[in-house]
């Protein structure tokens, strides 16, 4: 064979070699294509993600919502955040538990919505619900008509919200009098019989005399029987009230002059009241003499914020079933209608109409609706079930099973789910949602076809730059005293030397791998340089895992970092994988021998 035809034979190899290089280079190119239309929907890479300014996250122990919100204002403000990245800075900077709640109350909607998509004023909206505080307005029950109208209820009728409504009748009554009586009116006295004008003779200083008539009534001496008899209207003992000792003394009760607490009427007249229990728990308050005015005070309304408020219906109490059932205006119906019979036009009625459906399996017991074997709990009592119910916080499920058991009322499921998501416990220790799946890499067809390289910062007094191929799983570590991007490139240059420069890069978001002169370097060097998902090491996985091998290897050995690591490189690159196969010879196309080679013979 002559040497022209041994040239030809060269060059045609040489082509069809760079044809099957070429090939094998737009394939990569067509799966790192497809990968980012998965991860990011273009063909582009990732951009770098803007900075996210950090922000004190809410706490309602140490501030209020209103104050807090106006702060958060200004801070946007200060650093010109844009409105479509305000509820992203807002979510990024909150508690674990806020954003559950915020995450609870936006599935709640209809239809439901993803956190991610709520806007600043949903934000402000659900924190509003949730934080700021609510104004009632209260009536004190120091007035003397109010008191006799709330005596004449029975206590088992009087709620909160009947005393209110009380109070405020008697009060614009009281008004509408006085707004229509004359403008002043005479002082009436009761009819007292003449006093007799009894002269009384005083020595002047010029020894003249004069007189003077005494109004005083002229009293009848008393003995003393009746003295021990009378009962003293100061103190409640066995004297005349004219010789008292307790004349100037105040009253502890209602405050007022002339009298002991013993003796006080006000206190009498409650204590033999038979609501004075739930007039106590209503109008109990401090000691304030501001607030604790007189009975013939001025009443005024008071607005303030109410923390809780007494129970007026407990549902474990017996026989409150049966009360509270037979006030239900629907459930009266549906007993009267299952003890007698059902008319068609009950289907039509829209609070009637659930129990239509199961007539057939509703009963009446000791005054009682029940349900199969379920008592039909009335509107007024199903808070304090579904509390009851909540009991241990065991969640909706539970909740469920339980209350199939025993109670039933229409839309009892919903109120359950409301229940276990409004409460701010249940929402402070509830799991974590489940992490979405990453998308795997693609292998690629060739070793040292993609590469994935991160940092390992500040362990073992060094800096570590880690390096993967994607192919072979064959590793490269550097001790680093900088994670500069020019300390980066250098060592890179040091393994590309070796093995050659890849095809493409893959690292996270940090600032040396995101750099102008980074991406400099891959374009001269015909690299694709990736990016991982911001805040997800996951999607850069490789090198992840390697870093995690590395780091608890140096641990666990008694050699120095740097001879450490040379032994767990050729102990880590000697080890076959899962298809059998070592790193070394996936990559080299052989095996290199380490210290287990040596035993055996030549």
């Amino acid at each position: 064979m002559s040497n022209k035809e041994l040239i030809t034979i060269l060059q045609q190899q040489i082509e069809q070699q760079n044809e099957q290089m070429k090939q094998v280079v737009e394939r990569q190119e067509k799966q790192m294509e497809m990968f980012m239309k998965l991860m990011t929907g273009s063909n582009t890479c990732l951009p770098k993600p803007p900075a996210i300014p950090s922000f004190v996250a809410f706490d309602p122990a140490l501030e209020i919502w209103s104050d807090y919100w106006q702060r958060f204002n200004t801070f946007l403000t200060a650093h010109s955040v844009p409105d479509e990245k305000k509820a992203d800075v807002f979510l990024v900077n909150q508690s674990p538990v806020v954003y559950k709640i915020l995450t609870n109350m936006a599935s709640q909607e209809t239809p439901a919505k993803a956190i991610t998509a709520l806007s600043i004023p949903d934000i402000e909206k659900y924190m509003m619900e949730q934080y700021h505080p609510r104004l009632f307005v209260v009536r004190e029950l120091n007035n003397t008509a109010v008191l006799e109208a709330l005596f004449k209820h029975k206590e088992d009728e009087l709620s909160f919200n009947k005393a209110i409504e009380v109070a405020t009748e008697i009060e614009d009554a009281s008004k509408v009098a006085n707004e229509t009586a004359l403008s002043v009116q005479p002082e009436v006295h009761k009819i007292k019989p003449q006093r007799k004008q009894i002269p009384i003779i005083q020595q002047g200083s010029q020894n003249k005399q004069h007189i003077k008539c005494s109004n005083e009534r002229q009293t009848e001496p008393t003995t003393d029987f009746d003295n021990k008899n009378q009962t003293c209207s100061r103190c409640d003992g066995r004297h005349n009230r004219q010789n008292c000792k307790f004349k100037t003394a105040v009253c502890r009760f209602c405050q007022k002059t002339g009298h002991i607490e013993r003796a006080c009427r006000r206190k009498k007249r409650m204590s033999s009241s038979p609501n004075v229990n739930t007039i106590r728990r209503m109008s109990r308050v401090s000691a304030d003499p501001v607030f604790d005015r007189e009975e013939d005070g001025e009443d005024v309304n008071t607005v303030f914020t109410i923390s809780t408020v007494g129970k007026q219906l407990r549902a474990t109490v017996p026989g409150v079933i049966a009360r509270e059932s037979a006030k239900d205006d629907t459930i009266s119906v549906v007993m009267r209608n299952t003890t007698r019979k059902w008319s068609k036009s009950d289907s039509k009625t829209d609070n009637l109409k659930p129990f239509f459906k199961m007539k057939d399996t509703l009963s009446t017991s000791h005054g009682c609706l029940f349900y199969g074997s379920r008592i039909v709990i009335p509107k007024s009592l199903q808070r304090d079930v579904l509390n009851i119910l909540h009991n241990g916080h065991f969640g909706m499920q539970r909740m469920k099973q339980l209350a199939r058991t025993i109670v039933y009322w229409p839309g009892i499921d919903s109120d359950i789910v409301n229940t276990c998501r409004g409460c701010v416990t249940c929402a402070e220790h509830q799991n974590n949602p489940p992490k979405e799946p990453n998308h795997p890499w693609i292998t690629p067809d060739s070793p040292w076809s993609r590469m994935h390289i991160d940092h390992a910062v500040n362990f073992m007094g060094n800096n570590w730059l880690v390096m993967v191929d994607a192919y072979s799983n064959y590793p490269c570590i550097h001790a680093t005293s900088s994670t500069s991007t020019k300390a980066t490139t250098s060592l890179l240059e040091e393994d590309f030397a070796h093995f050659g420069y890849p095809h493409a890069i893959v690292s996270d978001n940090a600032a040396c791998f995101t750099s102008d002169e980074f991406q400099t370097w891959c374009r001269e060097r015909g690299i694709k340089h990736l990016t991982g998902a911001p805040y997800h090491p996951a999607t850069n996985g490789a090198a992840e895992r390697l870093v995690g091998s590395f780091k608890k290897a140096l641990r666990k050995s008694s050699f120095p970092p740097r001879q450490a690591l040379q032994q767990f490189l050729m102990q880590y690159r000697r080890t076959p994988l899962a298809s059998g196969s070592s790193p070394s010879e996936l990559l080299h196309g052989r095996q290199i021998r380490t210290l287990i080679d040596t035993l055996r013979p030549l």
